[in-house]
This record gives C-alpha cells, structure tokens and sequence, in this order.
C-alpha cells in the first residue's frame, strides 16, 4: 500500500505541470478521464481495495479528495474548452480549489502512509 501512495503523491504532483503545459500549448488531455476519480492508477487502485478499522477511514478520507481533485482538473479543462484561457490559469494558481484539492489530497495520503 505504501508504494501505491508514493506511485500516486508522485503522479498527482504532476498535474500542475500537465494542466500549464494545457494552457500553453491549446492541447488538451480528455477531460473525461482527467476528471474521472477511476482512470488513473491510483483510482482504480483505491476503487479496488477493501479497508477494516482505521485504514478503511483513511481509503474514505483519500477517495472523497482524490475525486474532489479530479472533478477540479476537469473544471480548469473546462475553461480551457471554452476559451477562457486567463480563469484557467487562474484556477491553477496558489490558494485556488485546485490548489486547496492537491494539498488535501497530498496531506490525506501522507497520513494514510504514516498510519499503515
């Protein structure tokens, strides 16, 4: 489990990068599946797993912002689709939703790891 949360702080951590790369360049990934909590590996890691006692706290806990973070790539993805290229990056920026989503997140899965 704990290579699992490492594998994903890493890969969670390079959304920042993928969502400015976005904006500069006008390609987008599919919104779809960045949005999708189950696409990536750690989602269908997380969606694939039974927890009991306290870890099946923490699996709750990481599930809920682990969609949260999603749901808000998919909405910078959105202004993107839409032309609003300056609230796109905006919404990247420090104290945004995105931001507030990938520390939450980044924090949760840390706990996680320290409780395992």
């Amino acid at each position: 489990m704990k290579g699992e949360i490492d594998a994903a702080i890493a890969a969670h951590g390079t959304w920042k990068s993928k969502l400015k790369a976005a904006i500069e360049s006008g390609v987008l990934p599919d919104i779809a599946s960045a949005g999708a909590d189950n696409f990536c590996a750690f989602g269908k890691w997380l969606n694939s797993t039974q927890h009991t006692g306290a870890d099946a706290v923490h699996h709750a806990t990481v599930q809920q912002l682990h969609t949260e973070f999603h749901r808000t790539i998919a909405g910078v993805l959105r202004d993107l689709q839409a032309g609003r290229i300056s609230s796109a990056e905006k919404a990247i920026g420090l104290g945004t939703a995105f931001a507030g989503a990938s520390a939450k997140l980044t924090m949760a899965m840390l706990a996680w790891k320290k409780a395992a």
